[in-house]
């Protein structure tokens, strides 16, 4: 019943920005501000301070990720067209920016920061430039395996990267899409030259395939070629019911190209 109102309130919202006079508002100005690397300076009311940072990343319709230094989380909005945008983090803490400001340019932007009910301190979101992981960002292509069997797949992969024992250049989390199974959240371990035998790169997940009830081990291992554009390597696919055998393939992602292109 919530995502059947929220589809109905965003197709209404996205008329009437279509139907709207040629000075109507972007319904992307706010959303496509707070995305990108972020550091997130936080006062408490008991005189502590934090920094952190973030990075947001957009997964489609109305949704948003936040991933940080404990994983992946939703970020809660209003919607197409939103001024509001709220998360929380693994202690329980709520970050919660309201009337986010229009035409913003990546300027810092305020917020209040909640435990329960209360105000527990305020925050201040600023954006940060720097050098980009080669793995990070969007990708798209294919998983193939022996056989014939072609999977179209996509990958969002964020800047940010986990401290993972052992591994000296950490976890970044991940998003992996299968067409028509859905997505799974995942991370992209990125390690030392030889620590993987097909490259610096693994990811491993569980996937579900909640259209014939069964899950599946997907382990992919491979490098990033061609000047960044290309993320490509080895992929194994293990049928946790026992019901098939291993599938051994390959996997090719590229950069999309931009819509309309």
């Amino acid at each position: 019943m919530y995502r059947s109102t929220r589809l109905a309130t965003l197709a209404v919202g996205l008329v009437a920005a279509l139907a709207g006079p040629a000075e109507a508002k972007d319904a992307w100005n706010q959303t496509a501000d707070i995305l990108g690397y972020k550091q997130l300076q936080a006062s408490f009311t008991d005189g502590s301070v934090s920094y952190r940072r973030l990075e947001f990343i957009y997964l489609g319709a109305a949704d948003l990720q936040v991933f940080g230094a404990d994983g992946a989380r939703s970020v809660e909005t209003q919607g197409l067209g939103t001024d509001f945008f709220a998360w929380s983090d693994a202690t329980g803490l709520r970050y919660e920016v309201s009337g986010y400001p229009y035409d913003n340019h990546h300027a810092p932007v305020a917020g209040l920061v909640r435990k329960g009910e209360s105000v527990v301190g305020k925050f201040r979101l600023v954006s940060l430039k720097g050098l980009v992981p080669e793995v990070a960002g969007r990708w798209s292509g294919v998983m193939a395996f022996s056989g014939g069997r072609e999977y179209v797949t996509s990958l969002n992969v964020s800047r940010l990267a986990r401290r993972f024992a052992g591994c000296t250049h950490g976890e970044h989390s991940a998003r992996v899409d299968v067409a028509g199974h859905g997505y799974q959240d995942a991370g992209v371990l990125h390690c030392e030259k030889g620590f993987f035998t097909d490259g610096p790169y693994a990811i491993q997940t569980l996937f579900f395939d909640d259209a014939h009830d069964r899950s599946w081990f997907l382990s992919l291992r491979g490098s990033v070629d061609f000047g960044g554009t290309v993320f490509q390597g080895f992929v194994d696919a293990t049928d946790l019911s026992g019901e098939s055998e291993t599938l051994l393939g390959k996997f090719y992602l590229t950069r999309p190209p931009a819509f309309g292109e």
